[in-house]
């Protein structure tokens, strides 16, 4: 539970250094071939599913389940020790994963204004909250497997961007 929490402790921190370079304009990787990763892994998850994708690039699908337990119960004093006793993690790389899901998926509710009710948002009457699983998904397994110094700034640049949703949200639609 201990490393849990502190895994998704620098998460965080990393997210929010991320942020500052996005918007100070000093993203330090290959923004292109990120775009058409991206775009490639949409596609994918357009034509084959989620899950299809994850295993594609090697990522149990059970993170999924984590991933939904977690926001579910994230405001419980004990959700880190929960999961830690109901979800193998295999190594602390998924576990990563699962944390830069959380909190893409953070990102995609303030920024795009999804909700799990479909409250409010621009694109809320269009956009499920599974759509924005899949959007988190995506753009988190695009980013694993590309990873460079920086790698949450290409999150943020992306979403940033528009095109985590302007690419995906009429198969999710």
């Amino acid at each position: 539970a201990t490393t849990l929490a502190q895994v998704h402790q620098d998460v965080i921190e990393m997210f929010e250094l991320s942020k500052e370079l996005y918007e100070k304009g000093q993203i330090n990787a290959d923004t292109t071939f990120a775009e058409q990763m991206y775009l490639s892994n949409v596609e994918y998850v357009n034509d084959n599913g989620l899950e299809s994708l994850l295993q594609f690039h090697n990522i149990d699908v059970r993170i999924l389940d984590a991933f939904e337990y977690y926001v579910e119960n994230e405001h419980s004093h004990d959700v880190y020790s929960s999961l830690a006793q109901n979800y193998y993690f295999s190594s602390l790389e998924e576990v990563r994963l699962l944390f830069m899901m959380v909190e893409t998926y953070k990102i995609i509710l303030k920024d795009i204004g999804v909700s799990a009710n479909l409250s409010g948002g621009l694109y809320a009457q269009r956009m499920s909250w599974g759509c924005a699983v899949a959007i988190a998904a995506t753009l988190v397994t695009t980013i694993s497997a590309i990873w460079v110094t920086g790698g949450a700034a290409l999150i943020v640049w992306l979403i940033e961007k528009g095109l985590a949703t302007a690419a995906i949200i009429d198969a999710c639609s």
